[in-house]
């Protein structure tokens, strides 16, 4: 059973705006290379319409269409960087805090 259509792409307020954002840059970075609207979505293998949801930041288009995009562009080498474990803030406190409550429990059984 799918999800209704109002709720298959729900995202929080700042989710939608950083698609946004990233739909715009990449609207930006096919007319400074001067490639049209058709001519990226030939390269790209996508309709024209998909091409237009993706640098409107529309949810629904493909992960894969994105990484196709960044790499017309040139931006592919900049993708590992958005979930890096060595720049995971929240992820890093985490571990460092485990790992301090890891040494307390070892401490409790050292004989």
């Amino acid at each position: 059973m799918s999800a209704p259509a109002n709720r298959r792409h729900a995202l929080s307020g700042p989710s939608r705006a950083a698609l946004s954002r990233l739909g715009a840059d990449l609207a930006f970075a096919r007319i400074r290379r001067g490639f049209s609207l058709r001519e990226a979505a030939g390269r790209l293998y996508v309709s024209v319409n998909t091409l237009r949801k993706l640098e409107a930041g529309n949810p629904g288009v493909s992960l894969g269409a994105l990484v196709n995009a960044l790499q017309l562009y040139g931006l592919l080498d900049q993708l590992p960087a958005l979930a890096d474990p060595a720049t995971d803030r929240i992820g890093l406190a985490l571990e460092r805090r485990t790992l301090r409550r890891g040494a307390k429990g070892a401490a409790d059984f050292d004989v």
